[in-house]
């Protein structure tokens, strides 16, 4: 529930089918269904957090003899997180199984989530997709729309307040404004998988974006349900590197028809690779994005601190960023005398947007400036405050501010009068260092979507771009084939398998990828003759990059369809094909053939259908086991 904040004075705050929370006159019941297995002892602690609290509790636990496997079972696992302040452009992580309990490797389910999303009665944040991948896949096995829609709402539950057996959104009103009590601000929601549950079998990674590109600041209270063994159930034995001379002569590679090795950069589908840092009215002490020079200074000298760059756009308030100096970097604090409410810059006063001018503080305060305790080497860092723009102009990025100049000068204590740009001084001699001017060539740390880039109209030719952009998910390259034949390769195997999980990884622009699986025994004492091949089934991954859409006008559903092409820069994919116990079990090693059989669909009607063929960049070979039975603790 989040909180125990009954706005409506409910009998059931919660009423789902593992947990409820019920209320009468004078108590509230709280319940829990889940059986929690155990095979020597158990132990129950409640643990108060409140020292001034003075309530009764009365309890109960129901328990019955378990007489099965100790390996068929797992144990229950409630894994709580806190997450004040949500990274921009990383998901949010509820659980990872790898390293939990000192155990890298866990067997078991995911059964469930619930959490609460914002203390401020924030929904928006809920724009955030749901993404969970179990044994090392690249790609998201499962992943929602929404993560409202993940705990059994659109639209944000219309704003309500909802229980049902396994969704719902037991607390928080729909905004601040129609909050009854701070409390009433805490919204949560939930989601159980029973019959629908999850299963892993060496890792769990479940993930909620946090808004629609990772974006928002709320504040995450999160708890991941899921039963485990720290034992594997699923243990790597092989992988076949498709492209890799060394690679395929090992697992004896055939594919006549397959293409020459082909290296392909692009991502896999995590969201998106870039995020917006969120505007801030402080320096922050680990900014998204900043930008980091070192100079030679002298001691117990006033150098005022001016500017030289652009706005980009005509919106009140934009290209401002904050300065610190030596100490002050790392931290959110920041000198009186280089320290304005409005930060430094502030170009809209001063020029119109596009054109270079010099600027400090804002026109009516007075200018920043700093000086040093001690003489030598010093650290100037740049962070962004508000970088804000409606729209883009062409030949310029959508956000951002351009400087060409940061000139610390002991003599110039005005405004410059013209724009033009500062003389980079010649070697200065300690006691002698009154110009102090750094610009795009002079920078020592770059940390976010900063870059240089060209522009006649800096001093050397080159800007630097600050930027709230920063890159989440940068692309990386991969090597393969695609064949329109047949591939064929050997991979080891443990005898003990109970079936093997292939994984392929692939170039997802070709669509509709097909093929007839089929497998032979490849190891141990095998008479001579030819392969006994059986077949394990098809292979087929529905769709590609590429996408239709058609969003007829508001009023017009029923009018004439539109087709809108869209292909997503996401090629790389991972896929899974399950080979039967029957195929593999007593089997040290296997003969894999994958026989491409195309499916000659096109997009949409009249679209000629683009060109087929199965990809193949890597196989990764896994085998099912029974984990090792658990050890009590004593």
């Amino acid at each position: 529930a989040g909180t125990l904040y009954n706005r409506d004075n409910r009998p059931y705050l919660v009423k789902a089918f593992p947990m409820n929370v019920r209320y009468t006159e004078e108590e509230v019941h709280l319940a829990c269904y889940f059986p929690m297995p155990f095979f020597k002892e158990a132990r129950f602690e409640l643990t108060n957090a409140d020292p001034d609290w003075e309530g009764e509790i009365t309890f109960s636990v129901r328990y019955a003899p378990y007489t099965g496997p100790p390996e068929h079972v797992g144990y229950f696992h409630a894994t709580y997180r806190d997450h004040p302040e949500p990274a921009t452009g990383q998901d949010v992580e509820l659980l990872d199984t790898q390293g939990a309990e000192g155990s890298d490797v866990w067997s078991g389910s995911f059964v469930g989530t619930s959490f609460i999303f914002s203390h401020d009665a924030v929904l928006n944040t809920l724009e955030g997709d749901p993404r969970f991948f179990f044994d090392d896949s690249q790609t998201p096995q499962a992943q929602g729309t929404g993560t409202e829609e993940w705990c059994g709402g659109g639209d944000y539950w219309g704003g309500r307040n909802m229980t049902l057996p396994f969704a719902g959104h037991p607390t928080g009103a729909k905004n601040a404004a129609l909050a009854k009590d701070d409390k009433d601000l805490v919204n949560a929601a939930y989601r159980f998988l029973l019959a629908d549950l999850m299963p892993f079998g060496k890792r769990a990674v479940i993930r909620l974006e946090h808004g629609s590109h990772n974006q928002t600041k709320e504040h995450y209270k999160t708890v991941a349900y899921w039963y485990g063994l720290p034992s594997a159930s699923l243990v790597k034995t092989d992988a076949v590197d498709i492209g890799d001379v060394q690679s395929e002569r090992a697992h004896d590679y055939h594919s006549p028809e397959a293409s020459a090795p082909v290296s392909i950069t692009s991502r896999y589908e995590w969201g998106a690779e870039n995020a917006k840092s969120e505007s801030h009215d402080a320096p922050k002490a680990r900014p998204d994005t900043y930008i980091e020079f070192e100079f030679e200074a002298d001691a117990n000298k006033r150098y005022t601190i001016w500017a030289r760059g652009k706005s980009i756009e005509s919106e009140a308030k934009v290209g401002a960023f904050w300065v610190q100096f030596d100490g002050e970097i790392g931290t959110a604090a920041v000198h009186p005398s280089h320290y304005n409410p409005l930060g430094l810059g502030n170009w809209l006063g001063v020029a119109p947007p596009l054109r270079y001018a010099w600027s400090s503080a804002r026109l009516q305060d007075p200018p920043l400036t700093v000086s040093f305790s001690k003489a030598g080497r010093h650290r100037l860092r740049i962070q962004p405050r508000i970088l804000k723009f409606r729209s883009g102009r062409p030949g310029y990025p959508p956000q951002g501010v351009y400087i060409d100049q940061i000139w610390l000068s002991a003599t110039q204590d005005t405004l410059p009068a013209n724009a033009a740009p500062a003389a980079k001084p010649d070697a200065q001699g300690p006691g002698a260092i009154d110009e102090i001017v750094l610009d795009s060539g002079d920078i020592a740390l770059n940390h976010g979507g900063n870059r240089v880039v060209e522009d006649s109209g800096a001093s050397g030719g080159a800007a630097l771009y600050l930027s709230t952009t920063i890159e989440t998910y940068p692309a990386h390259t991969e090597t393969g084939r695609h064949t329109q034949g047949a591939s064929e390769f050997t991979v080891a195997l443990r005898q003990d398998n109970l079936g093997v999980l292939l994984r392929r990884t692939l170039d997802y622009a070709f669509p509709n990828q097909r093929a007839e699986v089929s497998i032979a025994d490849a190891g141990g004492a095998r008479e001579g003759g030819p392969l006994q091949w059986e077949r394990a089934g098809v292979w087929y991954l529905a769709g590609s990059n590429t996408c239709v859409y058609s969003n007829p006008p508001r009023g017009a559903e029923l009018g004439e369809t539109t087709h809108i092409v869209q292909t997503s820069n996401r090629r790389f994919r991972d896929d899974e094909f399950l080979v039967p116990r029957k195929l593999t079990e007593g089997r040290s090693a296997i003969r894999v053939r994958v026989r491409f059989t195309p499916v000659e669909r096109p997009l949409f009607p009249g679209r000629p259908v683009g060109a087929l063929a199965w990809s193949e960049l890597r196989y990764d070979v896994y085998c099912y086991v029974m984990p090792e039975a658990p050890l009590p603790s004593r």
